[in-house]
């Protein structure tokens, strides 16, 4: 692996770093643990809050938003 192929690889899209944002200024309005909002740059914890975001967020227009955007993360 080149130099900057291994840097492409390293490096977060745009796109990817303004979903990051986005949620995390949603997840400031939900009701989950403060570990979790602050480490959504780990697969482990964008999989933890897409099974357990609505279990006290549910009926709110933001944990909509919020899975939408996990699951687009996820998908990377």
């Amino acid at each position: 692996m080149t130099f900057q192929t291994r840097k492409k690889t390293q490096m977060k899209s745009i796109e990817q770093l303004e979903k990051e944002i986005a949620l995390s200024h949603l997840l400031r309005t939900l009701d989950i643990p403060e570990m979790r909002k602050h480490t959504l740059e780990k697969a482990s914890t964008l999989r933890w809050l897409m099974r357990n975001l609505a279990i006290r967020n549910a009926g709110k227009p933001e944990t909509v938003e919020a899975l939408e955007i996990i699951r687009e993360l996820l998908r990377g």
